[in-house]
């Protein structure tokens, strides 16, 4: 009996060992599952910021061809650049809900508008006699035809995302470039 007792003495010691070795087994798990997806989760808000400065950089071109197409009616403008907030262009400032202020915050974009060229395009409608009733010098349809010159424009948007909401750093950006004829 001396001897089954002295048996269970080192089992004793065997089970505090095997539950220290499971307690670091479980640990090194969870560490590594921790690690794995905070990863992941860095992966996904990359590729949100990433679109989300797609959309940046949408809201730029809509910017910036707005600009240009208020400029033209008075001038043919050589170039344009500019650096907005998108919180402060959407005016969220005024009517949004604080989450989307502070969402809007972090994405900034900038443009540049260049001149390529420009051509000159004559419209008529045809060609009148001056002569009769019903002819009218001011007709744009009448023998003086009109011309106007058109122009070839390069405009280059950049939607950022920063995490500092001063879009200094501009970590992650996309860029869009489009040529409009006005």
């Amino acid at each position: 009996m001396a001897h089954a007792s002295h048996h269970k003495k080192n089992e004793r010691g065997n089970v505090l060992l095997v539950s220290l070795l499971l307690l670091l087994v479980m640990s090194l798990m969870g560490t590594g599952l921790y690690y794995a997806m905070s990863k992941e989760s860095r992966m996904v808000d990359r590729g949100s910021a990433r679109t989300k400065t797609f959309y940046a950089a949408e809201t730029c071109l809509e910017d910036a061809i707005g600009w240009l197409e208020n400029k033209v009616k008075t001038e043919a403008p050589d170039s344009q650049s500019k650096t907005a907030n998108l919180h402060d262009d959407r005016d969220l400032a005024a009517g949004g809900e604080d989450w989307e202020k502070d969402r809007f915050k972090r994405y900034c974009y900038d443009y540049t508008i260049e001149r390529l060229s420009s051509s000159t395009s004559a419209t008529a409608g045809g060609y009148k006699i001056g002569q009769g009733q019903w002819y009218k010098p001011e007709d744009s349809t009448g023998a003086a035809a009109t011309s106007s010159a058109k122009n070839n424009y390069r405009i280059t948007c950049t939607g950022y995302y920063d995490d500092t909401e001063k879009c200094n750093s501009k970590k992650i950006k996309t860029v869009l470039e489009r040529i409009v004829y006005r």
